[in-house]
């Protein structure tokens, strides 16, 4: 948690020098995805230009998380272990005119892949039942972003929109069935149906 708000600290500290020239130079951006840290993730992102107008991102992400839920009243308790991996590719469009030398407003499509692991164990009235759940995740997003420059070869990236997820979700047994779905909303991991997208990135230009 304490890594969550010195992130957001220093995202607030750096907005009041927003500005949007960009060097012409650059033709490559490496990127970090800050608010993946919420949901027990990392993600960073490689952009090279294609044109003045179009971009190439590619982006790698990963998982990884324990957690316990024990309801001591009816001598319960659920455990598991995350890990995971995401691959995505987008296409991005400048709308800007003079998107050579200003950063400005674009528009982006892309798709990603994720495969998430799930060791489970569930605990009742004092008996022990081990599971998995795999998760195979397909996804496809349209945004609309503004980018910023923050410093000399620094810019942040704001972006919303929408996506859809397709989830092919598989359980060991009857206890990864009933205790270890993960699809409960957008948020969840194995979830299938339209997401809403909102995040920021925070490139490094070169």
């Amino acid at each position: 948690m304490k890594l969550k708000i010195a992130i957001l600290f220093i995202l607030c500290s750096l907005l009041p020098r927003l500005y949007a020239q960009r060097d012409s130079s650059a033709t490559r951006i490496f990127s970090f995805v800050p608010q993946y840290v919420f949901i027990n993730g990392v993600r960073f992102d490689y952009d090279r230009k294609i044109n003045e107008r179009s971009w190439l991102q590619f982006s790698v992400e990963g998982f990884a998380n324990e957690k316990s839920d024990v309801q001591a009243a009816w001598q319960k308790e659920k455990n598991y272990e995350l890990a995971g991996l995401g691959l995505g590719l987008y296409y991005r469009y400048y709308l800007n005119d003079d998107a050579a030398t200003n950063f400005g407003t674009y528009l982006a499509t892309g798709i990603s892949e994720n495969f998430f692991k799930f060791n489970n164990s569930n605990y009742e009235s004092n008996v022990e039942t081990t599971s998995s759940t795999k998760v195979w995740r397909s996804g496809v997003n349209l945004v609309i972003g503004q980018e910023y420059r923050i410093a000399d070869r620094l810019m942040l990236d704001f972006y919303a929109g929408m996506g859809y997820r397709y989830s092919n979700n598989h359980y060991s047994n009857k206890s990864a069935e009933t205790n270890f779905r993960f699809d409960d909303n957008m948020f969840s991991y194995g979830f299938t149906g339209n997401v809403l997208l909102l995040g920021f990135r925070v490139g490094y230009l070169f």
